[in-house]
Formats: structure tokens, C-alpha cells, sequence
């Protein structure tokens, strides 16, 4: 296999696998806070006392019918990592054993919202879809998990460069006239 095919072979290959990699949306998540353009939003189910500004939605999540809360492995403050080391977004919950309702607040901060504290932001914003792991038990055993969406970063210059560089010179190798094959005479 020549050089340019087996280049083009890659690509497609990488391109498939990043689209694979990609989560799909989930069915049945009952919080998922969306950032588009710097303004929040929230769906999902059994939530109600929706009230999102441009910077903070705060939701009540409830519980199953005839259950109450038992455990959540947020913590205190869960921040986000904008990609540049700086807090881009936090989730804090309000939460009481027993009861039959959480209530979690999303804020979108800028880049004067901090730096990440010394262990790092939880997650970092990826523009995609996010279910990280945050979840809320019930006392019938049911687990609801929170994801957020988050506005794409914007890539770094270098970065640009590179993907520039990389797409000229495949398609230096791939505009490259064939020549046509000579047979050795006898």
C-alpha cells in the first residue's frame, strides 16, 4: 500500500474513532445543565422550580414517588477547568437525608471566577455532552445522574497551526501526480 492511501486509510480511521468516542445522549438523566453562549438552560426529568438567569440555574430535583434522599458523591463545590487553568463553571447541591427533593445550582463563571485549587478542576470543558460520574441515590437503591454541556473551548492558536500544517501536508502527499509504473525491459 502506498503512502498517500494508507494516509487517507488513517485519517478516515481517526475520524470514525473520535465520532465513536463521542457520548451519546442519554435517555432517561434527569438534570443536564446546558451553556450555549454564555446563557444556562436545564432539562430533564422530575425536576421542577426552574429559574436560570444568564449566569445560574438552580433546579429542585425530586424523587421517585414514596422515596427520599440518601447519599450524592458531589462535593461541596464541583468546579470545571475552562482548558486554560481557569474555573470556568461550578455545580454545588443543597441536600438533606431524608428528604424527598435535592436542589443543585449551576454557575457559569468567566475567567476572573479563580484559578483551579491545587488538585485540579474535577472535569474539563469539552463543548460535549458530560455525565461525570455525578450521581444522587434514592432510598429504593436508584441512582439519577447530573451532566452538563458546556460551550466548545476555543482552540489555541498553536493548535490551529498545527491542524493547518497537518492538512497541507496531506494533502501535499495525496495531490501528488502518480507516475506511471515502467517495467524493466530485457
Amino acid at each position: 500500500m502506498n503512502f498517500p492511501k494508507a494516509l487517507l486509510y488513517a485519517s478516515v480511521l481517526m475520524v470514525c474513532l473520535m465520532l465513536a468516542g463521542q457520548p451519546a445522549e442519554a435517555s432517561g438523566v434527569p438534570v443536564t445543565f446546558t451553556e450555549s453562549g454564555g446563557i444556562l438552560s436545564v432539562g430533564g426529568s422530575r425536576i421542577t422550580n426552574v429559574m436560570c438567569s444568564s449566569e445560574t440555574c438552580s433546579v429542585t430535583l425530586n424523587a421517585p414517588t414514596g422515596f427520599t434522599f440518601v447519599s450524592t458523591n458531589l462535593p461541596s463545590t464541583y468546579t470545571i477547568d475552562e482548558g486554560n487553568g481557569f474555573i470556568s463553571d461550578e455545580l454545588t447541591g443543597s441536600f438533606t437525608v431524608g428528604a424527598s427533593s435535592v436542589t443543585l445550582m449551576f454557575t457559569s463563571l468567566d475567567d476572573t471566577g479563580g484559578t483551579c485549587p491545587m488538585t485540579g478542576c474535577n472535569v474539563v470543558e469539552t463543548g460535549g455532552l458530560q455525565f461525570p460520574g455525578i450521581t444522587v441515590t434514592w432510598s429504593d437503591g436508584t441512582t439519577d445522574s447530573v451532566g452538563f454541556q458546556s460551550d466548545p473551548p476555543v482552540p489555541e492558536p498553536a493548535s490551529l497551526i498545527l491542524l493547518g500544517s497537518g492538512l497541507a501536508l496531506a494533502g501535499r502527499f495525496l495531490r501528488r501526480r502518480r507516475r506511471p509504473d515502467m517495467t524493466p525491459s530485457v
